[in-house]
């Protein structure tokens, strides 16, 4: 009675109903890699213990998401501005998806993601957010040349951005979608005059930095100048006789004893 009371003690998929999968949590060894479902039974020694396993019940109905996704290609409105006739690069994806998480997702979320049974509500918000995103990058990024054939391809690639995710009905309702061939010219012209203006920036700047520093030397050169009239300035307020000196030295070529001679040194004030 004892062995049977154990093996019992340490069935664990007793209170397991359908859509309930579990995840097991030892004190030791962390979280089990392998999900308990629902049907037949797993056995763990460890449940005989108390508080030495925990297991985390996770109820996974499937989900039914409306997702009605619309915006503009990144700046759209700036490449469109390029042409006359103004091209609607908008676009609008609508998409009702009925899924559910993947069972065998579980454990390594309740480990890495610290995901539990009372936050399933709100994991669930961020995966609907998520497929908004992925439903839109994978319509843009289809190669087809008409709604239908987004939405098929849409059908076909959304499942491998989502693999937690089990899709189980993928059906687009509306898909709208921008000339993604002109808007990439667009885009490369753009680009391509930036990068001219670009250019002409850094050659104007070059000019502009070689006046600068003519400019300066100038500056400079002014500055010199400024400075040696000054000191002659205060060498000729210090020596006043140096005015009367330089004026006989330079008036003609006479020179000083010639001056002397003209008898005009001797009728100008003596030099102090």
């Amino acid at each position: 009675m004892l062995l049977v009371a154990a093996f019992l003690g340490g069935w664990l998929q007793l209170a397991l109903p359908a859509d309930t999968y579990g995840v097991v949590s030892t004190r030791h060894r962390g979280f089990d890699p392998a999900v308990v479902k629902p049907g037949g039974f797993t056995w763990r020694w460890q449940r005989l213990i108390p508080k030495t396993l925990v297991l985390h019940r996770f109820t996974l109905s499937p989900r039914l998401a409306e997702l009605p996704v619309s915006g503009t290609l990144p700046s759209g409105a700036v490449y469109a501005a390029l042409v006359p006739e103004k091209p609607d690069f908008s676009y609008e994806v609508h998409v009702t998806i009925r899924y559910r998480l993947r069972p065998e997702a579980l454990p390594r979320l309740a480990e890495v993601e610290a995901l539990r049974p009372e936050g399933l509500d709100a994991w669930y918000r961020t995966a609907d957010a998520n497929l908004a995103r992925q439903a839109v990058e994978t319509a843009l990024a289809s190669t087809a040349s008409d709604a239908p054939g987004v939405a098929a391809d849409l059908v076909t690639d959304l499942p491998a951005h989502v693999p937690d995710l089990e899709l189980l009905d993928v059906a687009p309702a509306v898909i709208r979608m921008p000339d993604r061939a002109l808007y990439a010219r667009l885009k490369a012209l753009y680009l391509a005059s930036l990068a001219a203006r670009e250019s002409a920036l850094v050659a104007a700047a070059g000019r502009l930095a070689v006046l600068e520093a003519e400019t300066r030397i100038d500056e400079q050169r002014h500055d010199r100048s400024i400075a040696v009239l000054d000191r002659y300035g205060k060498l000729l307020d210090d020596h006043p006789g140096l005015i009367q000196f330089l004026f006989l030295t330079t008036s003609g070529k006479l020179s000083t004893d010639d001056l002397r001679t003209l008898d005009l040194l001797d009728r100008l004030a003596p030099v102090e």
